[in-house]
């Protein structure tokens, strides 16, 4: 079975950070070998503390940063970057205007199968 936050090589990675109104994808990465993330992460907070004790890295810089970690995966040759997009389609059950653009405006919003056969009686 396989335990969490465990990667293999050539996964793609989400990294999402924040809640609520504040939740964003900050990108998306692809395990260049298998990867295990809690490991990972302790070695990471570990780099930290010995540059911070070397004088490497700025009082103002967050020792444990997540954002960070993602650069260090990289840089570390352990993830690479990937180019993606995202596309939101609309709320809930419809797709956004913006989208439907070479659709007929007539089943634009909220169509059901109901809908179709009504308008195939009135042809």
């Amino acid at each position: 079975m396989k335990k969490p936050f465990q990667y293999r090589l050539g996964s793609l990675i989400s990294f999402e950070f924040g809640e609520y109104s504040d939740f964003r994808l900050n990108g998306i990465l692809v395990a260049l070998r298998d990867l295990d993330i809690p490991c990972l992460v302790h070695e990471y907070i570990k780099s930290r503390v010995e540059a911070v004790r070397a004088g490497d890295l700025p009082d103002y810089e967050q020792v444990n940063d997540p954002e960070g970690f993602m650069a260090w995966l990289v840089a570390n040759q352990y993830a690479a970057p990937i180019e993606y997009s995202t596309l939101h389609f609309g709320q809930y059950s419809t797709f956004n205007d913006d989208i439907l653009t070479e659709v007929p405006e007539k089943w634009h919003g909220h169509v059901d199968a109901e809908d179709i056969r009504l308008e195939a009686d009135n042809d």
